[in-house]
C-alpha cells in the first residue's frame, strides 16, 4: 500500500577503518511509510526523507514497484537551489530507476550550497576544502542509501553547476564507488586532479554551454583535458547556451542519463 504525505527518516552510525574504508553499523531505524504518485509524470512516486544529516527527495521513475531493485542516481543541485519534483532531464527515461536528490547542508541567501564559494569568487583552495568535506559526507550518504534501498549496480552521480563540481570531485577521489557521472556546467578544482589513472575509472558525460559566463568553458575544458590526457573516459558535449540549462543542454543531459542507466542494465 502507498500512503501519501509521510516523511521517511533514516538514522545510521559509521566509522572509518585505518585503511580508510567505510565501516557502517546496522541502520538504527528505517521507516518507509509512503510515496506520493505524480500522474503528470506517468509512473513517478516521490517522498521526502533523511540520510545521514541530509534531507533528500526520493523519486522512483517508470515503475509502481517502489521497493524493487533499481539503478540509483544521486542528483546534486547547484548553488542556491533546493530539491524539487523534477521534470527534464530525469523524466521519460526508458529504464526505471531511483533518483535521490539531497539538499546541500550550507544555507546561502538564495537557498542551499555545497560550498560558500563559486567559481567567480576565484578562491579555488577555499572551495576545494569545503568540497572535500562534502565528498566524504556524500560518500557516507551513498553507502547508507545502498544499504537500505535495493540498488542495482553502482550509483550514478548527476550534478549541475556547483553540484557538478562536487560530482567530479567525488569521481576523481572515490572512483571505485560509482559507475559514472553526468555533469552539466561543471568544473574540477585543480586540487582534485588525480596523479594517475585509477584501474577502473568511472565514465564521465560532461555537457557545457558555449556562452557560460559563470563557469566558463575555457576553464572547464582545461580540467577535462587533463583527465582525458591521463586516459579518463570522458564524453564532452559543448552546446549552445549560457549557464542556465538551454533546451540543447537539457537534451544532452537526458541522453547522458539514458546512456549511464543503460550501461548498468
Amino acid at each position: 500500500m502507498h500512503q501519501k504525505g509521510v516523511t521517511w527518516f533514516w538514522l545510521g552510525a559509521w566509522s572509518l577503518s585505518s585503511c580508510g574504508s567505510l565501516q557502517i553499523d546496522p541502520v538504527l531505524e528505517a521507516r518507509a511509510l509512503g510515496f506520493e504518485l505524480h500522474p503528470a509524470f506517468g509512473k513517478a512516486w516521490s517522498r521526502w526523507g533523511w540520510v545521514y544529516e541530509w534531507r533528500f527527495l526520493e523519486v522512483v521513475w517508470g515503475t509502481d514497484e517502489v521497493n524493487s531493485q533499481l539503478p540509483l542516481v544521486i542528483a546534486l543541485h547547484g548553488y542556491g537551489d533546493t530539491p524539487t519534483m523534477p521534470g527534464h532531464p530525469f523524466a521519460g527515461r526508458s529504464v526505471p530507476y531511483r533518483l535521490v536528490m539531497p539538499e546541500a547542508p550550507l544555507i546561502v541567501a538564495t537557498g542551499r550550497a555545497w560550498s560558500r564559494f563559486r567559481v567567480a569568487d576565484n578562491q579555488p583552495e577555499a572551495m576545494s576544502r569545503e568540497l572535500a568535506e562534502r565528498v566524504e559526507e556524500l560518500r557516507l550518504a551513498i553507502a547508507l542509501l545502498q544499504r537500505v534501498r535495493p540498488t542495482r549496480g553502482l550509483p550514478i552521480l548527476f550534478g549541475y553547476s556547483q553540484g557538478a563540481h562536487l560530482a567530479l570531485a567525488f569521481a576523481t577521489t572515490h572512483p571505485k564507488e560509482i559507475s559514472g557521472a553526468v555533469v552539466g556546467a561543471g568544473w574540477l578544482p585543480p586540487s582534485f586532479t588525480p596523479s594517475q589513472l585509477p584501474q577502473h575509472p568511472p565514465r564521465i558525460w560532461a555537457v557545457h554551454g558555449s556562452q557560460d559566463n559563470r563557469v566558463p568553458w575555457s576553464l572547464s575544458r582545461v580540467a577535462y583535458q587533463k583527465l582525458q590526457a591521463m586516459g579518463w573516459p570522458i564524453e564532452l558535449h559543448l552546446v549552445e547556451g549560457e549557464h542556465l540549462p538551454s533546451p540543447a543542454m537539457q537534451a544532452s543531459l537526458a541522453q547522458a542519463i539514458e546512456n549511464a542507466l543503460r550501461a548498468i542494465n
